[in-house]
């Protein structure tokens, strides 16, 4: 201001100032001014109110009710955690809660919640009560793939090691094109050689379907009847049994046809028709 009381021209001079050099110099300033006040070290929960700027390396706490929304328009991961310890317990992502989800991942087509490994563990769920739930109205509750592990793994001390509900469709659901689908193993089941252990790999409550399964007839006076089933295989044990009074006629033997199916010999000729079932299964390897 000039000697005349005047505002001189430097003075009202607009500033040159851009807004991000303004919105940097506040948010370097309110950073500055946060981090000398809390005068906490690397490693502490850094107790800042909402809006103020995210401090990396210290923890950061909101005012309670408040949530942190970041939102990206990117092929790509919108927040990305490296963690470069080569600890096998170090995380690169943890999620935590008193009572509710310490994880939440939701998606409208694609999946909600993703895991990979290229050796490891792709998915693991551990804890006291269920170690991996997922539940879908009408999708896969968990899904799990994996190049040469497992593609999902759940551990639980005392509870449910994984449990999948569908509304409607398949509960748990294993698909493979030349290994096993779905295995269910007991560590202190009956090994040779090992004492036997009381506990089950497999147990269903409820009906139990095969596809496997299946029925057939032997006509009057025949002597053999066969069945189409291309799951037989050399090694299949395969059960008949008679729905109907056979007379006195009896399972001789059973005629495999791997690829085909297999042929029920009877010990003599029926003098009427006789129903019966079967079941195919494969013997432990």
């Amino acid at each position: 201001m000039k000697g005349n009381g005047r505002p001189s021209q430097a003075d009202s001079a607009p500033s040159r100032r851009t807004r991000r050099q303004a919105i940097a110099l506040a948010g370097g300033a309110a950073a500055a001014a946060t981090i000398a006040a809390l005068g906490v070290d690397r490693g502490q929960r850094a107790h800042a109110a909402s809006g103020d700027p995210l401090i990396i390396g210290q923890g950061n706490q909101a005012n309670p009710g408040d949530s942190t929304l970041l939102e990206a328009d990117v092929d790509a991961a919108a927040f990305e955690v490296l963690n470069n310890d080569p600890a096998t317990t170090a995380i690169g992502v943890a999620g935590r809660s008193d009572s509710g989800m310490g994880v939440w991942g939701q998606s409208i087509t694609s999946v909600g919640v993703a895991g990979r490994s290229d050796s490891g563990v792709a998915v693991e769920g551990a804890g006291g009560g269920v170690g991996v739930r997922g539940i879908s109205g009408s999708g896969a509750g968990v899904a799990g793939f994996s190049n040469s592990g497992p593609g999902v793994v759940a551990h639980s001390n005392t509870g449910i090691g994984v449990e999948s509900r569908g509304s409607s469709g398949v509960g748990v659901h294993g698909d493979t094109f030349d290994g096993i689908g779905v295995r269910a193993q007991c560590l202190g089941a009956a090994v040779p050689g090992q004492p036997t252990g009381p506990e089950l790999a497999l147990e269903v409550i409820g009906k139990a379907r095969f596809s496997t399964a299946g029925s057939g007839s032997v006509a009057a006076w025949a002597s053999a009847a066969a069945v189409l089933n291309p799951a037989v295989t050399a090694a299949s044990h395969i059960t008949v049994t008679f729905t109907a009074d056979p007379g006195r006629a009896s399972v001789a033997w059973v005629e495999r046809r791997p690829g085909i199916g297999f042929r029920v010999h009877l010990s003599s000729r029926p003098r009427w028709e006789v129903p019966f079932t079967y079941l195919i299964v494969e013997p432990g390897v």
